[in-house]
């Protein structure tokens, strides 16, 4: 994928028609001038283009608090996206039914069941419908969107590359706050950590922590690993990914 990656950048454009799939959203971002290397949220800012009201990351069933759909034309593709927030819908509405707010243009990503995410064109907000039906209604304007390389490094994958580029050091003690509690860890040439209750990826090492911590309100084992764990200096891991 990186080697497609590459390849759209070089041409400086992605269309529906190249149908690629990435695996993950922050492989889609990273077409448009700036690196990442984790995203979890359903969307990014446009690090180019202030045109655009975000780079849009949805995937299929992804969040219960919302109820989004889509409708395909005769050739299978998407041609419009519903969004609608089921909980504090009124003051969902209220935020963005704003007059300066009519031209919601948004590059789109969407994810189906069983599949990767793929590019579905530049969506337009029909306002209009949208402030009559109390949800949004975006409609594909362009099948096609501009590329750029990023401006920033790639960070680096993991504690792994970061050890091996001497951010760290082997052993070198890190800290995980949770709750108003802190563990240590000690890091390994593996790019592990061992803790207490043994040596593991760093993803699981945080989620044993979490769990093992009284008033645990997570039930998920989903974990944003990189900026929860930081040095003896305060500095998250996910900061030194970037230098």
């Amino acid at each position: 994928m990186e080697k497609t990656a590459s390849q759209l950048i070089e041409r400086g454009s992605i269309k529906v028609s190249d149908d690629v799939s990435f695996r993950t959203k922050a492989e889609c971002a990273s077409l448009f001038g700036k690196n990442y290397s984790n995203i979890l949220m359903g969307g990014v800012p446009h690090p180019k283009d202030k045109r655009f009201n975000g780079i849009i990351l949805w995937k299929e069933g992804e969040n219960e608090g919302w109820g989004n759909s889509y409708a395909e034309n005769s050739k299978g593709e998407i041609v419009e996206f519903t969004e609608l927030k089921k909980v504090r819908h009124k003051e969902w509405v209220e935020e963005w039914s704003k007059e300066e707010l009519k031209e919601d243009r948004r590059i789109i990503f969407y994810k189906k069941e069983g599949e990767g995410y793929k590019f579905r064109g530049v969506f337009l907000i029909d306002f209009e419908r949208s402030i009559k039906e109390g949800k949004k209604f975006y409609q594909r304007v362009l099948t096609k969107a501009n590329t750029y390389p990023p401006e920033n490094k790639k960070p680096l994958k993991d504690l792994k590359e970061i050890v091996k580029k001497g951010l760290i050091k082997e052993n070198e003690k890190i800290y995980f706050h949770y709750k108003d509690h802190e563990y240590s860890g000690r890091v390994t040439s593996e790019g592990k950590v061992k803790i207490h209750i043994g040596t593991m990826t760093l993803n699981r090492a945080s989620w044993e922590l979490m769990f093992l911590t009284p008033g645990c309100e997570r039930n998920t084992k989903r974990v944003n690993a990189y900026n929860w764990w930081k040095t003896w200096n305060g500095t998250p891991l996910n900061d030194l990914r970037k230098l």
